[in-house]
């Protein structure tokens, strides 16, 4: 945690170890902490815990007695709440598994992830071969591994700073996967202490999995990695060395589990019948706190993925009224598997040695379920899939053309022969913690990288502060960037350290740089802004500082929407009685509130009392506590959509940013009301902001020679004029057509949905690798003329 910039995290690591109160306190302290991890609370609470109890060394250091489970080579200090979105910095915020668990989408560059997931298959039959031969296969392993390319390429991977958002986030499966693998191959034949080294590696990932990524463990099947198999392996590697150390949770079963564990047979298999009787006893999901306390819940975890096996192989069905009625095999997994598991992580401190070695035979009841679904399709429930959210397949890729250049002429680095490297680097010291850079950082890095090598690039974020990308050591092969992009502020350090490299500045929603937008300002060392209006860009291009200094170009580049996964209101929907009328936003606007009451009494009192429409104020910082109001991972992002769409009627108006209201209406973007489109809700536009106009006029992407917007998109691609007001005056009228024409409402809902296309990550991600090349094509041609190659990276 000190590691990952948290201030708080390192003011927390440096408090001195409490020593009043004995084993009691902490005790209560580790409760303490359980119960706010439970809740989802904000804040590194457990960090103090984790300084306090961190081990013989910290016990001896502070004079106090070592913990219980000092000595116990098993024991495992959980690490997710000092890694947690908000304190780590993204880690795990930029893992997005449920729109392509297979990674059958991705392009195969740099890795090829169907090809890999082939390897994958191997390796798991590899490991199942040698089982009994751990020498030969040590050997084996290492011979193949050294001489496979691709091997060393997801390699190379693995081995980047987990501060980046990179390859490796764009397939988290198959990167867990690969390093099951690499850890299981060289696991074999290891001594002790090297092979509980790769057991500390592989707990700290396996954490990550059951409570870090919160992910639905079907999607482990559906992604057809084999995980299932790799974990068995694992299970069986765990049991050997470990033969002889107690199960604390075998030691806990009650009564009713040896009765259960008598009914399964050698693969741990329960019979049908009896998995239901014992979940419709002991696997109420509402009686779990009550049950499990003093108990081991591994018994409904086997009587779970009995029934489930059961069911995918069409022998056994839930039937009847209940609460499990006509669940799936995968839907019931996905209801026990991850609450249970937080269950026993709070009771046990050697979590993962009682999981992998219990005689209730879980990962291979796992594997059979894995076995089962291995030609069944990947693809998402639901019918909408990642293709409908990103506005349609990606259009086909064709190389650039080189450029041409004389004998003699050194380019940077030929960024022709490979993609161009982009970094994405937040200007302040928590800058890559906020919304704005989960937008424009790490979800435009991945809309690079997955338009391929010919029209994307090889782009990564750095989640952490820009002094430690600035201090980070590095190598002379090290990742060095061709363009560094700067989101919200500027890093200084970077720009005078990184010469040779273009540079990008994207304010997103800061203002106060305006007023250094002057001849001799080091804003000016920038190559290129990038502006989220049209308006804002014009403003720019004439301004007299910039057409002085000559260098530095200026692009419009909107916000993109984030609802990969289509979460929209149906026709249907739309078309229904409209209950709530009201806005997504941290801004509370006491005027807009008591303007749209007023309207709807009106409207109520006009057709005699039957409209039960109300406002409603949707307030991220409420919704989203445990990150402090930021929407910072995925599942948070989908989430936002999901109440987006519990929305009859949305408003957009621009609340924020109103003390400089001539700046602001020019400047700042429409995002609000793309993110209402994108979910389908018919909607009321203010048309006096630019970020407005510029998504219902459909300004965007530009037309013409000039792209900066000036020219509207096609009259019949245009928001409904009667919901795009000029003032507060006419919302009553605008509410009242709404609210009274569900032809209206569909209306606004397709043509709302048309307009978010125009917007969608890999459009957006598109332009800006346009510009990209723009930039460093521009500085190829002023590269001077030498006989020895040269490159784009500066001497670090």
């Amino acid at each position: 945690a000190e590691r990952r910039g948290s201030g708080r995290a390192r003011r927390t690591a440096r408090m001195p170890p409490r020593t009043e109160g004995g084993a009691g306190a902490g005790a209560n302290a580790a409760r303490a902490c359980r119960r706010r991890r439970r809740r989802r609370l904000p804040g590194n609470g457990c960090l103090a815990l984790a300084a306090a109890t961190g081990g013989p060394a910290a016990a001896a250091a502070s004079g106090a007695a070592p913990p219980p489970d000092a000595g116990n080579p098993w024991s495992y200090q959980m690490t997710w709440p000092a890694w947690s979105t908000l304190a780590g910095g993204g880690k795990f915020a930029d893992y997005d598994v449920e729109l392509d668990p297979a990674c059958e989408r991705q392009p195969r560059w740099p890795i090829d992830w169907s090809e890999l997931r082939h390897r994958i298959a191997g390796c798991a039959v590899f490991l199942h071969v040698y089982r009994e031969q751990p020498v030969q296969a040590a050997k084996a392993y290492a011979t193949i591994s050294r001489r496979d390319a691709l091997w060393a390429t997801v390699s190379k991977e693995v081995d980047a700073d987990v501060r980046f958002s990179s390859h490796r986030n764009d397939c988290y499966l198959g990167m867990l996967a690969f390093q099951l693998c690499e850890h299981l191959g060289q696991m074999q034949a290891a001594a002790e202490e090297v092979w509980h080294m790769h057991w500390q590696k592989l707990q700290l990932e396996l954490e990550a999995l059951a409570f870090h990524v919160q992910l639905p463990w079907s999607l482990l099947l559906r992604g057809r990695w084999r995980l299932g198999a790799l974990l068995h392996r694992l299970a069986r590697a765990a049991r050997a060395a470990g033969a002889g150390h107690p199960n604390r949770c075998d030691a806990a079963d009650g009564p009713a589990d040896a009765a259960l564990l008598g009914h399964t047979d050698a693969n741990g298999v329960v019979p049908p019948d009896v998995a239901e009787a014992f979940l419709a006893d002991h696997g109420r999901p509402g009686l779990w706190s009550r049950q499990f306390t003093d108990r081991c819940p591994f018994g409904v975890l086997a009587a779970v993925l009995s029934l489930a096996l059961w069911i995918q192989a069409g022998r056994a069905a839930i039937m009847g009224g209940g609460s499990l009625a006509g669940l799936t095999a995968e839907s019931l997994v996905d209801l026990y598997l991850a609450p249970l598991l937080r269950v026993w992580e709070d009771s046990s401190p050697q979590f993962f040695y009682d999981l992998f070695t219990s005689h209730w035979r879980l990962w291979g009841l796992f594997e059979a379920l894995d076995d089962a679904s291995w030609g069944r399709t990947t693809s998402a429930p639901g019918g909408a899939g990642p293709a409908a959210a990103h506005g349609g397949p990606p259009p086909r890729q064709r190389l650039p053309r080189r450029p041409h250049a004389g004998r003699g002429r050194c380019r940077p680095e030929d960024w022709t022969r490979r993609p161009p490297r982009v970094l994405f680097l937040g200007g302040g010291s928590t800058t890559h913690r906020w919304t704005s850079f989960t937008q424009r950082g790490r979800q435009l890095a991945r809309g690079l990288r997955a338009l391929g090598r010919a029209r994307g690039a090889d782009a990564r974020a750095w989640n952490s502060a820009c002094r430690t990308w600035c201090a980070w050591p590095r190598g002379a092969d090290a990742w060095t960037p061709d363009v560094i992009v700067h989101v919200k502020y500027v890093c200084s350090c970077a720009v005078s350290r990184w010469r040779r490299a273009a540079h990008v500045y994207d304010p997103v929603d800061i203002t106060d740089w305006r007023d250094r937008l002057k001849l001799g300002s080091s804003l000016l060392r920038v190559d290129a802004l990038l502006f989220t209006t049209s308006l804002a860009l014009q403003d720019v291009r004439g301004h007299p500082s910039l057409l002085a200094a000559g260098n530095v170009s200026s692009f419009w580049l909107p916000l993109h929407h984030s609802n990969f996964h289509a979460v929209a209101r149906s026709e249907e929907q739309v078309r229904g009685e409209v209950r709530g009328v009201g806005v997504h936003t941290v801004h509370h606007d006491q005027s807009l509130r008591g303007l749209v009451q007023k309207a709807l009494r009106e409207l109520a009192a006009g057709d005699g009392g039957s409209s039960g429409a109300r406002f409603v104020h949707l307030d991220p910082a409420s919704l989203f506590q445990e990150t402090e109001g930021r929407v910072v991972a995925p599942q948070q992002t989908r989430r936002l959509y999901e109440q987006l769409a519990s929305l009859d009627v949305g408003l957009a108006k621009q609340s924020g940013c109103v003390r400089d209201w001539w700046f602001c209406s020019r400047w700042r973007t429409g995002q609000r009301l793309v993110n209402l489109m994108s979910a389908g809700v018919p909607a009321v536009v203010w048309g006096d902001a630019q970020g407005h106009l510029d998504a219902t006029e459909a300004r965007w992407p530009p037309q013409g020679v000039h792209g900066d917007g000036a020219l509207l998109g096609p009259a019949s691609e245009h928001y409904p004029r009667e919901l795009v007001i000029q003032g507060d005056g006419q919302l009553g009228a605008a509410l009242a057509a709404l609210l009274r024409n569900a032809t209206l409402r569909a209306e606004a809902r397709r043509r709302g949905l048309r307009l978010a296309a125009r917007f969608s990550l890999p459009r957006v991600a598109a332009r800006l690798g346009r510009i990209v090349r723009r930039l460093l094509s521009r500085r190829s041609a002023r590269a001077p003329r030498r006989r020895r190659s040269c490159g784009l990276a500066a001497a670090s």
